[in-house]
């Protein structure tokens, strides 16, 4: 979060954006691409690192060849949530591309964030898609070679975490079929 922000009487003067407004503002050129809506505050994007874009694509191949039908795999596009609209590195979503042509998915049944040096502001994430009643978080922590499933959704939060290490493998809870092997996705250096 900006630092100015952290000051509590400044923050109580900012004004959050609604996804209608947020929308206006790209639509009249206002906002960079490289930008998601986090809790009513336009966010600008980090730069993706090589290994982040390396793992991204690992995960792209690994999820695509696993994909079963009703659900396809997204990669950095919007979700559409009450207060917010980020772009995850990974969504599986629920029905076809082509069921999204006029409006961005409301939920998704998997989020994945790859982190390499936000941990910290990734892990907020959990959150965001908790109270959008998105059933699994994965957080790929790349400085531990490690995965956390955060699960079990109850009265918005999610009740469970759990941490994966490289050698181990993850399946969706609700479709089992989609997996990753994570020494695929963690290579030996």
């Amino acid at each position: 979060m900006l630092s100015v922000l952290e000051n509590q009487a400044l923050r109580q003067r900012a004004r959050p954006l609604s996804l209608a407004e947020y929308h206006a503002l790209g639509e009249l050129g206002f906002l960079s691409e490289r930008t998601e809506l986090i809790e009513g505050m336009v966010l600008e994007k980090m730069p993706k690192s090589p290994l982040h874009t390396t793992t991204v694509l690992r995960l792209l191949k690994a999820f695509s060849e696993r994909m079963p039908t009703g659900l396809h795999l997204r990669s950095e596009q919007p979700l559409t949530l009450e207060r917010s609209e980020p772009e995850p590195d990974l969504a599986v979503v629920a029905g076809s591309v082509d069921d999204y042509a006029s409006a961005h998915p409301r939920t998704a049944e998997l989020v994945i964030e790859v982190s390499v040096s936000t941990l910290a502001e990734d892990r907020a994430m959990a959150e965001i898609y908790a109270s959008a009643g998105i059933p699994e978080f994965w957080l790929f922590n790349l400085g531990e070679r490690s995965v956390e499933r955060y699960s079990n959704l109850q009265e918005g939060l999610y009740g469970t975490m759990e941490v994966y290490s490289a050698q181990d493998r993850i399946a969706l809870k609700r479709e089992p079929s989609i997996f990753v092997n994570l020494s695929a996705i963690f290579p030996v250096s």
